[in-house]
C-alpha cells in the first residue's frame, strides 16, 4: 500500500520539496500526478466506489482505493493531495505544470462542498458557509464527521492557497472568488465551532430525543448536486466536543484563529502536561467504543497518546 495522501504523503513530500534537489522534485510530482490521474471520474472505478472528483486514499499494487483501511471515507487525501500540487508548483517555480494540473487541482478543493449555515436561521446572519465532511480529516479511525473544525480549517488553508494560484496564472477573477470562500469559511468556523478556549470537534444534525446524527452520508444535509441550498439554522444542530489538540492547532497555524483565540487555544494545549511530553496527542476526551472505528476500539487514540495511562483530563 502506498501514496497515502491522508496526510502521510503530505508530510513526507515536504520533507522532499524541501531539499531543492532536482531528482526529488522529479519523485514528488510522479507521485502527485499518479494520485491526480486516478481521481474518481464517476461513482464506480474497477469495482470500488467512489464519490467523483475524491481522490484515492492510497494504493494497492495498481489499484485505486478511495476509503481508508478502517473503511471511514476522509477529507484529507483531495485536500492533501491538492496542498501538496500546489506547494510542488510553489518549490520548483514551473508555472507551466500549474497550469496544465489547475483543472485538476480546482476539483480536488471543489470535491469539498461549500454549504452555507446560519447562526439563527436562514438569513439571520452569523454564519457563513462550512464543508460537511463524511469523516475525519486526517485519522480515519476517529469517528468525526458533520461540520467539523478539521475538515473546514484545512479548506481554509486550501482554499487560500488555491487562490494565490489562480493570481499567479494570471486569473484574478477566480483568485478572488477562492478568497471569498475562504473567509466566508473562515467566519462560519469562528462564529459556529467556537467555544470559549478551544473549537469544537463538530455540529451534528439534531435527531428526535436530542441525539446528534447523520453519521457519513449527512442526514440532514444537503446532497451531492442539489442547487439552490437554503441555509441551514444552528439551532437544528448539536455540539459534539473532544477538544482536539489537532484542529485547533492548525486554526492557530493557518489564520482561522485571531490572536487572541490563538493565545487560548495553545494555553489550554499547554496546561496539559501530557501533551507537553507526547507530540502526538490529539484530545482531551478519548475516542473509543462508538467513537471509534471500527467501532468498540480505542484505535488511534491510544497509541498515539497513552490515554489508557492518564485521567488527565477526566
Amino acid at each position: 500500500m502506498y501514496n497515502f495522501f491522508d496526510p502521510d504523503c503530505y508530510l513526507a513530500l515536504q520533507a522532499l520539496l524541501l531539499t531543492a534537489s532536482p531528482y526529488f522534485f522529479d519523485q514528488v510530482r510522479q507521485v502527485i500526478e499518479r494520485s491526480g490521474d486516478h481521481m474518481c471520474p464517476h461513482s464506480r472505478v474497477h469495482g470500488t466506489a467512489c464519490t467523483p472528483n475524491q481522490i484515492p486514499h492510497h494504493f494497492v499494487r495498481d489499484v485505486a482505493v478511495y476509503a481508508a483501511i478502517s473503511g471511514e471515507h476522509q477529507t484529507g487525501p483531495n485536500l492533501f493531495w491538492a496542498l501538496t500540487a500546489l506547494h510542488y508548483a510553489h518549490f520548483t517555480g514551473n508555472a507551466t505544470w500549474l497550469r496544465l494540473n489547475l483543472p485538476t487541482i480546482r476539483r480536488a478543493v471543489d470535491f469539498l462542498e461549500l454549504e452555507p449555515v446560519a447562526r439563527g436561521g436562514a438569513g439571520k446572519g452569523g454564519g457563513g458557509l462550512l464543508v460537511y465532511a463524511p469523516g475525519s480529516l486526517m485519522i480515519d479511525t476517529f469517528r468525526r464527521y458533520g461540520y467539523t473544525t478539521d475538515t473546514n480549517v484545512a479548506t481554509v488553508h486550501a482554499l487560500t492557497q488555491l487562490a494565490a494560484a489562480e493570481r499567479l496564472v494570471g486569473d484574478p477573477a477566480r483568485g478572488a472568488i477562492r478568497e471569498e470562500q475562504a473567509a466566508n469559511v473562515s467566519r462560519a468556523v469562528n462564529a459556529l465551532l467556537w467555544e470559549q478556549d478551544h473549537y469544537v470537534t463538530s455540529l451534528l444534525r439534531q435527531e428526535a430525543g436530542g441525539k446528534g446524527g447523520g453519521e457519513g452520508g449527512g442526514k440532514g444535509r444537503r446532497r451531492r448536486g442539489t442547487e439552490g441550498a437554503t441555509e441551514s439554522s444552528v439551532a437544528d444542530w448539536v455540539r459534539e466536543d473532544f477538544v482536539d489538540y489537532d484542529a485547533n492547532l492548525m486554526a492557530v497555524a493557518w489564520g482561522v484563529a485571531n490572536d487572541s483565540r490563538a493565545e487560548l487555544i495553545v494555553s489550554r494545549v499547554d496546561a496539559n502536561p501530557l501533551a507537553r511530553a507526547v507530540p502526538t496527542w490529539v484530545s482531551e476526551r478519548l475516542y473509543e467504543g462508538d467513537d471509534s472505528r471500527p467501532r468498540g476500539g480505542t484505535a488511534d487514540s491510544i497509541c498515539g497518546m497513552g490515554h489508557k495511562f492518564s485521567k488527565y483530563p477526566t
